[in-house]
């Protein structure tokens, strides 16, 4: 009856431990994938983490940080917080966090096919 009744006591031990730790751990604590890592980086880790690797560059946009980062195997070297992403498949999500974070310039938007012909046109007629 005394093994029964400590195997009863270390059951609902056990019980109230994983029942408190998951009411008390945020649910951003532990995110749920690569994805989910890449989007919710903190600014100043990945600031920090792509300054420690020479990035951003002066005036670097989107585009140019996508392509520097498509190169890296491992984002774990931007921060331990990207462990095991690749370059590769993150980059242009990794990229568009930094424009959220202001550390590089959103890509140059192109005028329209259109409205270019037309500045095209403008300029030679006043030629």
């Amino acid at each position: 009856m005394k093994k029964r009744h400590s195997r009863l006591a270390l059951t609902l031990t056990l019980g109230a431990t994983l029942t408190l730790t998951a009411t008390f751990t945020p649910a951003t604590a532990y995110p749920e994938g690569p994805t989910s890592r890449v989007d919710n980086i903190h600014c100043s880790s990945l600031h920090g983490g792509l300054a420690e690797n020479g990035l951003p560059r002066p005036n670097m946009t989107r585009s140019d940080l996508a392509e520097a980062l498509n190169t890296t195997s491992n984002l774990g070297d931007i921060s331990y917080l990207l462990e095991g992403i690749s370059g590769h498949n993150y980059a242009g999500r990794l990229a568009d966090r930094a424009v959220a974070c202001g550390i590089v310039w959103k890509d140059p938007q192109e005028p329209l096919p259109a409205i270019r012909g037309f500045q095209l046109l403008s300029q030679l007629l006043s030629s």
